[in-house]
């Protein structure tokens, strides 16, 4: 069944992977939420690897424009003309 995500707002969109999810917001906020074993949220926190709430990523405030999950990693393009980002297994 389906579940509703209370926590985010605004959301313009959403990529998943093979156990995680980001999404973008309309101000340009990125959220991850699920599995976090190879760095692909973008969130770097010893010892937590799985997140079952969308977490806020601190380091991308109001720069997100794009995002695209893969099975273990994840691409997201910033509102600076050229500049891309890569979490997670190689």
């Amino acid at each position: 069944g389906s579940v509703k995500i209370t926590k985010l707002h605004d959301i313009f969109q959403v990529s998943a992977g093979d156990r995680h999810t980001l999404a973008v917001s309309t101000a340009g906020s990125l959220w991850g939420f699920g599995s976090n074993d190879c760095g692909q949220l973008g969130i770097e926190m010893a010892n937590r690897h799985l997140f079952l709430f969308p977490l806020l990523n601190p380091n991308i405030q109001g720069q997100a424009r794009f995002v695209s999950c893969g099975a273990n990693h994840s691409f997201l393009a910033l509102e600076a003309a050229g500049q891309t980002l890569g979490f997670g297994a190689n």
